[in-house]
């Protein structure tokens, strides 16, 4: 049985992971510095914790922006590139078992791959711009505040309705499909006397919401609704998956959040060598 290692080259963190067949056997990740040192890094950090030496790692699986600027053999092994699109696609059926879904994949920005056939098709179908990079950027410039977990653990201390207008605000009840609750305009509703912690649940929601919507018009179109499987960095920040995941209730869609999300990219580029060297 064969044995691949996927590295996923990010722009602040690179991710691996060791894959036998379907089975995750380690995982790890480090802040991304030159990508050679850190894929170099990550390789002998994970034979180390599996106790085995880099001749029973059978082919290193490489995806990412960052993947371009690596050479065609690390240390002796053979390198494969993947595009990150096939790989995140890959990496969202391979974790929830599926055989077709809208895997949107939450990194600095979002991007929506519909999965057909148990990998066989794979077709990015669009995105947006909104995304980690947006939490970042809104949370640098309105809070002055540049680390994720801080912004989360003040997200959850706020709340969101106090800096959204809702529709219930501007028309007094529901309209069309709209609940009351329901978000009008984001950050519509901010005063001078907004609390940093409001503001942090309404940036929060602002991405939650942007994200959720987007991808449930894009699912419904490709009769993906009960199929949507979340991947990525984002997909493991509690505060924006619950904004995500009310609003997919309120349309009736249903949201899937593997195990190790933030390893979907890793996982999918392994899986895709290991199909093809087996």
């Amino acid at each position: 049985m064969k044995t691949a290692v996927g590295i996923d080259v990010g722009g602040s963190t690179t991710k691996a992971v060791v894959l036998r067949d379907k089975k995750i056997l380690k995982v790890s990740e480090m802040p991304s510095s030159d990508p050679l040192a850190t894929s170099i890094g990550l390789l002998g950090k994970l034979v180390m914790m599996m106790g085995c030496s880099l001749n029973d790692i059978d082919v290193i699986a490489m995806a990412g922006g960052r993947s371009r600027q690596l050479p065609e053999n690390i240390l002796g092994l053979r390198v494969v590139k993947v595009d990150e699109i096939t790989a995140a696609g890959t990496g969202g059926i391979v974790l929830t078992g599926l055989d077709e879904a809208l895997v949107v994949s939450m990194g600095t920005g979002t991007a929506l791959i519909e999965v057909r056939e148990n990998g066989r098709k794979i077709r990015h179908v669009g995105g947006t711009g909104v995304g980690g990079g947006t939490l970042l950027g809104l949370s640098k410039k309105i809070l002055g505040i540049s680390n994720i977990n801080l912004l989360m653990e003040m997200a959850e201390k706020g709340d969101s309705r106090k800096v959204d207008l809702t529709v219930g605000d501007i028309v007094g009840g529901g309209i069309g499909i709209l609940s009351p609750d329901m978000t009008a305009s984001n950050l519509g509703k901010v005063g001078d006397t907004s609390s940093q912690e409001d503001l942090a649940a309404g940036i929060v929601n602002l991405v939650g919401e942007v994200v959720s919507s987007v991808s449930y018009l894009a699912a419904s179109k490709l009769g993906l609704e009960d199929k949507i499987v979340l991947v990525g960095r984002v997909a493991t920040l509690h505060p924006v998956l619950k904004s995500i995941q009310r609003v997919f209730l309120s349309f009736g869609a249903k949201v899937i959040i593997p195990e190790l999300p933030e390893y979907a990219v890793a996982v999918g580029a392994a899986y895709r060598v290991l199909t093809e060297i087996t």
